[in-house]
């Protein structure tokens, strides 16, 4: 894991670095987003509870890191999602979960300016997971994937879809090896 956050940081690093110029400054942009979709959980390891199938809404508060004097668009965010799955069977040891995820995302777009513009992102976020029936919950932390296109719409108003892997970690005390869960999202969203 550690491996992961010296790599991220150098990344973000590296973003800033190339941001920057000698040439005038612009006001830095926000942009807002909202997304429902639909979550499959694709493995378990270490982990008992079945609940494959799910849905996910997610809240995005981003800034503009660049893009500025006609390069092309990129963005960190602060996001806050919550997933909802639901139990395969109903029987003991398969019970619904939810998952309240937030940390931090970048976005990379693919082309300046288009009526569709391609983007790829990634986040590491930390996440809280509840199984139903289970008093408590369970802290860890997520990395995700993100592969999706931005529809411009009149002003600054843009529809978007995304497909998007995760891997959820979630360590267990007195245990060698920690639960992991990777799931697949197929999301929609308005982005303003």
């Amino acid at each position: 894991m550690s491996k992961i956050v010296v790599l991220f940081s150098i990344l973000l690093l590296s973003i800033g670095l190339n941001a920057q110029n000698n040439e005038p400054f612009e006001k830095v942009s926000k942009q807002y987003s909202l997304e429902f979709g639909a979550r499959r959980v694709s493995t378990y390891s270490n982990f008992n509870n079945k609940a494959s199938n799910g849905v996910t809404a997610l809240f995005d508060y981003a800034w503009k890191l660049s893009g500025y004097n006609k390069k092309k668009n990129a963005y960190i965010s602060v996001p806050l999602g919550f997933s909802m799955f639901y139990a395969d069977k109903d029987t003991i040891g398969n019970e619904g979960m939810k998952v309240l995820n937030y940390g931090w995302t970048v976005r990379h777009e693919l082309r300046k300016d288009k009526k569709f513009t391609p983007y790829i992102g990634y986040g590491l976020l930390l996440n809280q997971l509840w199984i139903n029936k289970i008093d408590g919950n369970a802290m860890g932390h997520q990395t995700k994937f993100e592969l999706g296109g931005n529809y411009n719409l009149k002003g600054k108003m843009k529809m978007y879809a995304k497909i998007e892997y995760s891997m959820m970690r979630f360590p267990a005390l007195n245990a060698k090896k920690a639960m992991k869960i990777s799931t697949s999202d197929i999301v929609v969203g308005v982005r303003f």
